[in-house]
Protein backbone atom coordinates (compact mmCIF):
# COMPACT_ATOMS: atom_id res chain seq x y z
CA UNK A 1 0.00 0.00 0.00
CA UNK A 2 1.26 3.71 -0.46
CA UNK A 3 -1.11 5.82 1.41
CA UNK A 4 0.94 9.18 0.48
CA UNK A 5 2.10 7.93 -2.81
CA UNK A 6 2.15 11.16 -4.83
CA UNK A 7 3.21 14.60 -3.68
CA UNK A 8 5.28 14.15 -1.01
CA UNK A 9 8.71 13.95 -2.19
CA UNK A 10 9.15 10.63 -2.35
CA UNK A 11 6.65 9.07 -4.53
CA UNK A 12 5.37 5.33 -5.36
CA UNK A 13 7.69 5.35 -8.45
CA UNK A 14 10.75 6.40 -6.88
CA UNK A 15 10.12 3.67 -4.24
CA UNK A 16 10.08 1.05 -6.76
CA UNK A 17 12.85 2.12 -8.72
CA UNK A 18 15.14 2.15 -5.50
CA UNK A 19 13.49 -1.70 -4.84
CA UNK A 20 14.35 -2.48 -8.30
CA UNK A 21 17.86 -0.76 -7.67
CA UNK A 22 18.49 -2.48 -4.35
CA UNK A 23 17.48 -6.29 -5.16
CA UNK A 24 16.51 -8.57 -7.94
CA UNK A 25 12.90 -9.50 -8.80
CA UNK A 26 13.34 -12.88 -7.68
CA UNK A 27 14.23 -11.54 -4.15
CA UNK A 28 11.05 -9.10 -3.97
CA UNK A 29 8.99 -11.45 -1.44
CA UNK A 30 12.08 -12.41 0.88
CA UNK A 31 11.96 -11.79 4.17
CA UNK A 32 15.77 -10.32 3.87
CA UNK A 33 14.04 -7.73 1.40
CA UNK A 34 10.94 -7.02 3.56
CA UNK A 35 11.16 -8.23 7.29
CA UNK A 36 7.17 -7.95 7.67
CA UNK A 37 7.11 -11.27 5.50
CA UNK A 38 8.56 -13.40 8.18
CA UNK A 39 6.53 -15.73 9.28
CA UNK A 40 7.25 -15.62 12.81
CA UNK A 41 8.16 -12.60 14.99
CA UNK A 42 8.14 -14.43 18.47
CA UNK A 43 11.40 -14.23 20.62
CA UNK A 44 11.85 -10.69 19.00
CA UNK A 45 12.97 -8.26 21.34
CA UNK A 46 10.87 -4.75 22.85
CA UNK A 47 10.60 -2.20 19.76
CA UNK A 48 10.14 1.16 19.16
CA UNK A 49 8.68 2.10 15.22
CA UNK A 50 9.02 5.56 14.15
CA UNK A 51 7.14 6.36 10.85
CA UNK A 52 6.45 9.31 8.96
CA UNK A 53 3.11 10.14 8.35
CA UNK A 54 3.20 11.81 5.12
CA UNK A 55 5.94 8.95 3.99
CA UNK A 56 4.56 6.23 1.20
CA UNK A 57 6.41 3.16 3.50
CA UNK A 58 4.46 4.39 6.22
CA UNK A 59 1.67 1.54 5.91
CA UNK A 60 4.80 -0.53 5.62
CA UNK A 61 6.29 0.50 9.11
CA UNK A 62 2.74 0.50 10.66
CA UNK A 63 2.21 -3.37 9.39
CA UNK A 64 5.30 -4.50 10.65
CA UNK A 65 4.48 -3.09 14.15
CA UNK A 66 0.93 -4.66 14.12
CA UNK A 67 2.74 -7.83 13.18
CA UNK A 68 5.00 -7.51 15.76
CA UNK A 69 2.32 -6.74 18.25
CA UNK A 70 0.14 -9.66 17.02
CA UNK A 71 3.27 -12.11 18.29
CA UNK A 72 3.30 -10.49 21.67
CA UNK A 73 6.35 -8.45 20.82
CA UNK A 74 6.13 -5.23 23.06
CA UNK A 75 5.77 -2.72 20.27
CA UNK A 76 5.58 1.30 20.55
CA UNK A 77 4.53 3.18 17.55
CA UNK A 78 4.96 7.08 17.32
CA UNK A 79 4.04 8.59 13.89
CA UNK A 80 5.54 11.74 13.13
CA UNK A 81 2.68 13.65 11.74
CA UNK A 82 3.03 15.86 9.18
CA UNK A 83 6.64 14.32 8.52
CA UNK A 84 7.80 13.42 5.04
CA UNK A 85 10.45 10.36 4.48
CA UNK A 86 13.61 11.26 5.26
CA UNK A 87 12.74 13.93 7.83
CA UNK A 88 14.78 12.35 10.65
CA UNK A 89 18.21 13.31 8.61
CA UNK A 90 16.45 16.27 7.27
CA UNK A 91 16.20 17.95 11.13
CA UNK A 92 17.32 21.78 9.47
CA UNK A 93 14.83 21.47 7.32
CA UNK A 94 11.70 19.76 9.75
CA UNK A 95 13.19 20.99 13.20
CA UNK A 96 9.62 19.96 14.91
CA UNK A 97 9.39 16.45 13.38
CA UNK A 98 13.14 15.95 14.46
CA UNK A 99 12.50 17.11 18.07
CA UNK A 100 9.43 15.00 18.44
CA UNK A 101 11.44 11.88 16.78
CA UNK A 102 14.34 12.35 19.26
CA UNK A 103 12.31 13.37 22.44
CA UNK A 104 10.24 9.46 21.55
CA UNK A 105 13.56 8.11 21.21
CA UNK A 106 15.07 9.22 24.32
CA UNK A 107 11.60 8.48 26.21
CA UNK A 108 11.55 5.28 25.04
CA UNK A 109 14.63 4.39 26.12
CA UNK A 110 14.54 5.78 29.56
CA UNK A 111 12.53 2.35 30.27
CA UNK A 112 15.64 0.98 30.43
Amino acid sequence: QFTYSEGYVLSRKVCLWFRDHYIDEGQYSEPKASPELYESFADLPRCLVVVAECDPLVDDGLQYADKLQEAGVPTTVSVVKGALHGFFHLQGAYPEAGQFAMQEIKDWLSQF
